[in-house]
């Protein structure tokens, strides 16, 4: 049977294969055109992303080489370049120009000029210090081009440290370890801005807020400090011995270290706690009253347990904190630890340090046992002493004293050692070594004042702190910043 098959049905078909072709290539060149656009998309953000990170990291790197050399362990340590403490509107620049080039950030108009420093204080600055990068000139290095140092206000970080809803911006902050104030307890709050700028054009401005990196930061509300109740004072007879709250500031005299002369602390500190008048227990104690000058009139023994200017903090006056701030020195780097044969921190010292310090290299030392320094020549830095105390009257000590534990100190004979920086006693342990529910009663016994006493010191208490520092001077706080 023959199929008869119209001829218009072969005609509608022809052709459709072309078309098939052409929607294909059609959608193939999409596709390239799609990918091709891609890829130069994904360039150009590769580029933006490399230029970005790349002006970032170097900006970092102008406040991590800031950071590092702040700390006197740094082979490049600043030293005096940067006074410390620093003063409100002074600002020292860190310069890192290319070969050639010149990076002068405060002079208007230039190429890397710093306009971000008026956006925080309201006076001009004096610039102390233009101090060269250790890249300066060097290839390849970081293309930061500077970075600043500078003291902080309320008003500079926009922060009510003492809830007064005033922003100060005449006293600079400090860190105690937990939060800032403006008692000058803790370490001073510095502030650390660096710009980068890449050879396309691409920069960053970033920001560091950071304080100096202390074990438990100590408060020093007097020359001596005793800290418990009912304290025990053997008061020498010597007409030269005295103790003197007035700012030293070394034997050179005002001005030694760079910083201005503190407020006067008192000569003695007590803690009204228990007794109800430990100022009066150690005054009555005094043989020449008037040898004991500082806040008040002679002798300047003054209650520092409640709020004031010259405060002892709570956490100084409990069994717990004084143990933590005591034990926070024994895991610093470089710490000279000194121990006893049983492990109770009372009984004689089995060792002694090679060194007691110098004046340019302070030490830390650790002692948990009972320290006999007769014969020892006079030390410099942080000595934290857990049992008694003992010194002859050659021995002095230019820096911190911790006597946390037993909380004794015994002086025995004349002689010309001196004692300049601060001293806290606060007894927390018993006889044996176990740990007391709340502080003691701290004594000191000094026979033969000979020519020796204790002045305070800012000086040398800055000096042996600095030397503290665990962790160089970690930072409180990050930002960018725009332009």
């Amino acid at each position: 049977m023959k199929i008869y098959r119209p001829r218009f049905t072969q005609h509608r078909q022809a052709g459709v294969a072309l078309l098939i072709a052409i929607f294909v290539l059609l959608l193939v060149s999409v596709a390239a055109m799609a990918m091709v656009i891609s890829s130069g998309t994904d360039a150009a953000l590769a580029g933006n992303y490399r230029a970005s990170t790349g002006s970032y990291y170097a900006a970092v790197a102008g406040l991590e080489e800031v950071r590092g050399r702040l700390s006197s362990k740094d082979p490049n340590y600043f030293g005096a370049a940067i006074p410390n403490p620093v003063p409100l509107n002074t600002i020292c620049y860190l310069t890192n120009p290319a070969n050639g080039e010149t990076v002068d950030p405060k002079t208007s108009g230039s190429t890397y000029g710093d306009t971000q420093y008026a956006h925080e204080f309201s006076a001009a600055p004096v610039v102390n210090a233009y101090i060269n990068s250790v890249w300066n000139g060097a290839t390849p290095g970081p293309l930061y081009k500077w970075a600043r140092v500078n003291a902080v206000t309320e008003q500079s970080l926009n922060i009510d440290v003492n809830q007064d809803s005033v922003y100060n911006n005449t006293i600079p902050l400090y860190y105690d370890g937990t939060r800032f104030n403006l008692t000058n307890t803790g370490a001073q709050v510095l502030e650390i801005t660096s710009l980068a700028a890449l050879p396309g054009g691409t920069q960053r401005l970033v920001q560091y807020t950071i304080a100096a990196g202390l074990p438990l930061i100590a408060s020093f509300p007097s020359a001596l400090t005793l800290d418990g109740p009912t304290p025990a004072y053997g008061t020498p007879h010597s007409n030269n011995y005295r103790i003197n709250g007035a700012d030293r500031q070394g034997p050179s005299g005002a001005g030694t270290c760079g910083s201005a002369l503190q407020p006067t602390q008192p000569a003695i500190g007590v803690v009204n706690a228990a007794d109800g008048g430990s100022s009066g227990t150690v005054a009555g104690q005094l043989f020449r009253p008037d040898h004991y000058t500082g806040t008040g009139s002679p002798p300047s023994v003054v209650d520092v347990s409640g709020s004031g200017t010259n405060t002892l903090p709570a956490s100084m006056q409990t069994v717990t904190g004084l143990e933590q701030l005591a034990q926070s020195f024994s895991t610093l780097p470089g710490v000279i630890t000194l121990t006893d044969a049983s492990g109770t921190g009372t009984g004689p010292c089995t060792s002694a340090p090679s060194s007691w310090g110098t004046t340019g290299s302070p030490v830390t030392i650790y002692a948990h046992c009972a320290l006999d320094m007769s014969s020892a020549s006079p030390g410099y830095g942080t000595l934290v002493v857990t049992g008694t105390l003992s010194a002859g009257g050659n021995f002095g000590w230019r820096g911190i004293i911790l006597g946390i534990g037993q909380g004794a100190m015994a002086m025995n004979g004349g002689g010309s050692g001196e004692f300049d920086g601060a001293i806290v006693l606060a007894k927390t342990r018993n006889a044996s070594g176990a740990l007391l529910s709340t502080p003691g009663t701290p004594s000191i016994s000094w026979s033969g004042g000979g020519g020796n006493g204790l002045y305070y010191d800012s000086c040398w208490i800055t000096s042996a702190l600095a030397n503290t520092v665990s962790g160089g001077y970690p930072i409180l706080s990050f930002r960018e910043l725009g332009q």
